[in-house]
């Protein structure tokens, strides 16, 4: 993750989909030994932003207090303090707090410590400790959870050491480890776990190598190579994998000169060297940016001087190296963040001194 401005606690970024909110982390100063605060906007019917289960069309500050790293999931939201220390709230019938319980939070509540990056999916969770090691929570129908399993579990299960990221998707998961190798579990159906086949797997599969980062979305994997190669395989039917190819089981090359990517329901974003900003895929309501809502776009430009993008999913968000929050697509909760539920097809400004950003389901 690249921050706009000096925060106070750089960790590696992983990032999520399928969520339920937005989140946002506006800047600390470059002084302070504390962390930044947390900012919210959207949907909070669940109590996912740790307070009482009210809407915002606007970023509602102070809701939590000082934090260095943000997830926001389908209908749970994680983050890390300034200590390491994960927190969790919101939605819990899976169990994906790792609270011992399937009971609810709307306040948040202690996870783990010695954190240093989590990933929030559709009904699980993944947390990176910094030892290495990969632990997972919540729904594993399909053996998302990676421990060789397909038993849902509501206490966090250590998966992998060795580990540097991770990206919970949908019914998949994707971790990066310190060698390069990326590695993937969970529902198969589309080839979203990029084996070559479309087997559903409960225990990590290898699948590339000199990888640095990684994205799961619903039904497709995005990854980055240390060469700045973005890769993607899965699903296409919206060319959230571009145009060039089909869906696929096997991983393909996008795109080059790529720093970061991510993966939302059915559509993607990626930053470039350059610092501008790509999308591919569904745009029905206007996520892709490009001023229109044609169904379905290959690739196109939507920004310059961008640092990172959370993809949504129906909507996206990027931060720009200036510190402000740009957001665009479905609004219809107010996740926006522009004080309106009136979609935009086009980025509008949302915030400024964003240090970090999270894009949630609404």
């Amino acid at each position: 993750m690249l921050f706009p401005r000096p925060f106070t606690r750089r960790i590696r970024r992983t990032t999520q989909v399928f969520n339920d909110s937005i989140l946002v982390v506006k800047q600390a100063s470059a002084s302070s030994a504390s962390g930044a605060d947390l900012f919210a906007v959207g949907s909070n019917g669940n109590g996912q932003f740790g307070v009482t289960n009210s809407p915002y069309t606007r970023p509602t500050s102070s809701l939590i207090g000082e934090v260095s790293f943000i997830t926001a999931g389908w209908a749970q939201n994680l983050y890390i303090d300034r200590e390491g220390v994960l927190w969790a709230m919101g939605n819990n019938e899976a169990g994906q707090l790792g609270d011992g319980t399937r009971t609810p939070r709307s306040a948040p509540v202690q996870v783990a410590s010695g954190v240093v990056s989590a990933s929030a999916g559709d009904r699980h969770c993944l947390f990176v400790k910094s030892d290495g090691t990969l632990w997972a929570m919540g729904r594993n129908d399909d053996g998302q959870l990676g421990d060789g399993t397909t038993s849902s579990s509501s206490i966090p299960v250590q998966v992998a050491s060795g580990v540097a990221s991770a990206a919970a998707g949908r019914f998949h998961s994707l971790f990066v480890k310190n060698d390069g190798t990326l590695w993937s579990m969970g529902r198969n159906s589309d080839g979203q776990l990029g084996d070559g086949t479309t087997t559903s797997s409960p225990t990590p599969v290898q699948i590339a190598s000199e990888a640095v980062r990684a994205s799961a979305g619903h039904y497709h994997s995005l990854f980055v190579k240390s060469d700045g190669t973005l890769w993607g395989m899965g699903y296409n039917s919206s060319f959230q994998l571009g145009a060039g190819t089909g869906s696929t089981s096997l991983p393909v090359e996008l795109a080059s000169e790529v720093v970061s990517a991510s993966a939302g329901s059915f559509h993607s974003l990626f930053v470039k060297s350059d610092g501008t900003l790509w999308s591919m895929g569904r745009n029905y309501n206007g996520q892709l940016g490009h001023g229109t809502t044609t169904g379905r776009i290959p690739v196109g430009q939507v920004a310059s001087g961008v640092v990172s993008a959370s993809a949504g999913r129906d909507h996206s968000l990027f931060v720009k190296s200036d510190g402000t929050l740009w957001a665009m697509g479905l609004n219809s909760e107010g996740q926006l963040g522009d004080g309106t539920k009136v979609d935009k097809s086009t980025p509008v400004q949302v915030a400024s001194e964003v240090a970090e950003v999270s894009a949630g389901y609404y």
